[in-house]
């Protein structure tokens, strides 16, 4: 064999090899560009969803109460305005916003409409009994739901359920008011009015 083919066949082995290893490096750098832009991508996804879970749950929670451990309760699916009524047919005694932006007790009965609040706190979720003479609702003390109860005779207020844990969702049958209150759980409240005043227990535990 000639020196002039020696030198073809070196150089057709080497250009063999060189392509082979280019083929290599080109693979595996189109595979790198691959994963970032998978990565790229899978982050671009995960902030989307992100996002649009933030807007869902905002959207979903929109009237809500929102607790320290991130849970929920909703009180009222129309409550976008910032009003909470009470369940009909107990349809004139409300919670609405005041001018401080604060939300207030309001009765109405006709056109006359009267503020049973005037906290510098939010007031939401009024009741009343029967007879409409007691009215109980839900108060925004010191960043924590306590229950209130109003006499509308006396005009006298007094605070139910009070302390470092929330207290909820009242209801009012004659001169008894109930609630959900927590205690490492949420359980059940009853307070009575007696002669003596408004006594409170705990009813599950």
């Amino acid at each position: 064999m000639s020196a002039d083919e020696i030198r073809a066949q070196v150089r057709a082995e080497l250009e063999k090899e060189m392509s082979a290893a280019y083929a290599s490096e080109l693979q595996t750098a189109v595979a790198q560009a691959q994963d970032k832009l998978n990565a790229t991508e899978q982050a671009d996804m995960d902030a989307m969803r992100g996002e649009l879970t933030s807007q869902i749950k905002q959207r979903l929670q929109t009237g809500c109460l929102t607790f320290d451990d991130g849970s929920y309760f909703c009180v009222n699916s129309g409550s976008a305005s910032g009003t909470y009524a009470a369940p009909a047919p107990y349809t004139n005694v409300y919670s609405a916003k005041d001018a401080s932006g604060n939300a207030q007790i309001f009765t109405q009965d006709g056109g006359r409409v009267m503020q049973i609040t005037h906290s510098s706190y939010d007031n939401i979720l009024p009741v009343w009994n029967k007879d409409k003479t007691l009215i109980a609702w839900q108060g925004l003390v010191n960043d924590r739901w306590q229950i209130f109860v109003d006499n509308l005779a006396t005009g006298a207020t007094q605070e139910l359920a009070g302390g470092a844990a929330n207290n909820i969702n009242p209801t009012i049958d004659g001169a008894r008011v109930a609630w959900q209150g927590w205690d490492s759980n949420w359980e059940i409240y009853l307070a009575e009015q007696s002669s003596t005043g408004w006594q409170a227990k705990e009813i599950t535990n």
